[in-house]
């Protein structure tokens, strides 16, 4: 799917299918590009719980400075 994100196995659970996908962002800004990248793909964009979350560390600070 993408050379630049992690993408787990599929997972069964009762009558739902779980696939994580792990991307690197530095801002707060990225994470709608990712998102849009990831929802390409059809089953992707095509399941009905999508659910995101995100952190995003400051190196200078040393503090997580946004989580979703």
């Amino acid at each position: 799917m993408c050379s630049w994100c992690c993408v787990s196995h599929a997972k069964q659970s009762h009558c739902c299918t779980l696939k994580g996908h792990l991307a690197p962002i530095s801002s707060v800004d990225e994470v709608d590009v990712v998102m849009s990248k990831l929802l390409e793909d059809p089953k992707t964009a095509s399941a009905t719980h999508n659910i995101l979350g995100y952190r995003v560390y400051d190196q200078s600070s040393g503090k997580v400075v946004q989580v979703s």
